[in-house]
């Protein structure tokens, strides 16, 4: 009976976990459908020929499609169940292995956003031989002053700082995809728990 209780307290707090993580992608999801939007608007301003005399809008485009939030995983349930040989308590094993397999797909996110992020920094440098940002101040305060002309004159550098940003775009696109696919997973889990362990109803666990 008390490792019963103890497995109906785990599913539980787990749903909780799961709850958060679904919530938090969501919010996730729509940033990145808004910065693929500013990061198509500057792709567009970096083909204009006219960027080498009024730079402004490409500056505020790359700003804005820049940053995005991190998926923080809340795994307070999966850690004691993993540490504390909790595991052995879930007796319903279709349900532990959808854990097991959530897990795995969460740490799938975790190496594309590490990656994305490490672009971020290498591009972030290409970034300040391209644009006078002490001239420029558009996140704050719209396109003012677009007659500030690049750095740089070169077309080849340009052109090398757009294919950079396309590439980019395309790590941005695939962790989107699997966000995405983290997301329906954890809703799936979420109503397949419930229904297994019958929470919504509050019946005991005491199958």
């Amino acid at each position: 009976m008390i490792e019963h209780q103890r497995e109906k307290e785990y599913i539980r707090s787990f749903v909780e976990d799961l709850k958060q993580d679904t919530a938090q992608l969501k919010n996730i999801i729509n940033s990145f459908g808004e910065k693929l939007l500013y990061r198509d608007s500057l792709l567009k301003e970096l083909a204009n020929p006219e960027v080498f005399k009024r730079s402004s809008r490409a500056y505020f485009f790359f700003n804005m499609s820049w940053h995005f939030p991190d998926f923080i995983y809340t795994d307070r349930t999966i850690q004691q169940l993993k540490n504390s040989g909790g595991m052995r308590l879930l007796r319903n094993k279709t349900v532990t292995d959808s854990i097991v397999d959530y897990d795995s797909k969460v740490r799938t996110v975790f190496i594309a956003q590490e990656q994305l992020n490490s672009g971020m920094l290498t591009y972030g440098f290409e970034k300040s031989k391209l644009f006078q940002a002490r001239l420029i101040d558009t996140t704050g305060n719209g396109f003012q002053d677009p007659g500030i002309p690049l750095l740089t004159q070169n077309k080849n550098e340009v052109e090398e700082f757009y294919n950079n940003m396309l590439d980019h775009k395309g790590f941005f696109i695939h962790l989107k995809g699997l966000d995405t696919d983290l997301l329906e997973r954890g809703t799936r889990l979420i109503a397949f728990i419930e229904k297994e362990y019958n929470l919504s109803k509050g019946i005991s666990l005491n199958k």
